[in-house]
């Protein structure tokens, strides 16, 4: 299923190729993923409080904090659940991903993001998700906030 997900997230950065702004680092949402994002394998756990579906974004950030100390990582990608990719978000810890939205998740592959950046972009935009953030400019694919992102990073460009 990882497969599927490349060539999909493959086929719509082509497609958007001729459209790219040519001071853009990224042509699309896709182009980003496909080059900052790793594969991560379901993992289950009882510990898991799902939440709504469709609220995926959310779900992921809530249940990190909920967490409180812990080694997850907030990511965004694309995942793969019954019938094709699909935009999501989710928890990490090392290259296992825990779902507190789909309780069937198969594939996932997405980039890695700190909570404060997760917080701070959300903050702003009062809406959440962090890679495909139109309403503030796209500033990821734009190259105005560069990936890998680092808590200095975020001290010094998100305030």
């Amino acid at each position: 299923m990882i497969d599927e997900i490349k060539v999909y997230l493959q086929m719509t950065a082509k497609f958007a190729r001729p459209y790219k702004n040519k001071h853009w680092p990224y042509s699309c949402i896709s182009d980003f993923i496909l080059k900052h994002g790793k594969v991560y394998r379901p993992h289950y756990f009882d510990k898991i409080q799902m939440g709504r579906l469709g609220k995926c974004y959310s779900n992921a950030f809530n249940f990190i904090q909920d967490e409180g100390e812990c080694d997850f990582r907030y990511v965004e990608g694309f995942a793969y659940t019954c019938a094709y990719p699909m935009a999501h978000a989710w928890a990490a810890e090392g290259n296992h991903a825990f779902d507190p939205t789909w309780e069937n998740g198969i594939a996932y592959f997405g980039v890695e993001f700190p909570m404060s950046y997760v917080r701070e972009i959300s903050l702003q935009r009062k809406r959440w998700g962090v890679i495909d953030a139109w309403d503030i400019g796209f500033p990821l694919l734009t190259g105005e906030h560069e990936y890998p992102i680092t808590e200095n990073y975020i001290k010094g460009v998100i305030r």
